[in-house]
């Protein structure tokens, strides 16, 4: 029996920052400062998010109630 995982989907910052309705630099400080949503680095420039990371994170901030300052 075989198993299959599904590949997950990854988002560029640009992507991220649509779906989130923010600017890229935003998604960029909160990378910085920690704050925002997990990030998986592939090399050394490029940034990548897990689009389930990323629903997981806003559910956090949903259940919060609170989304990371500017």
């Amino acid at each position: 029996m075989t198993t299959h995982t599904r590949t997950p989907r990854l988002l560029t910052t640009a992507e991220t920052a649509d779906l989130l309705a923010v600017e890229t630099r935003t998604l960029e400080f909160w990378r910085k400062s920690g704050t925002g949503p997990p990030t998986l680095r592939l090399g050394y420039r490029t940034v990548r998010y897990s689009l389930d990371d990323l629903i997981e994170w806003m559910r956090e901030c949903k259940e919060a109630n609170s989304w990371p300052s500017l």
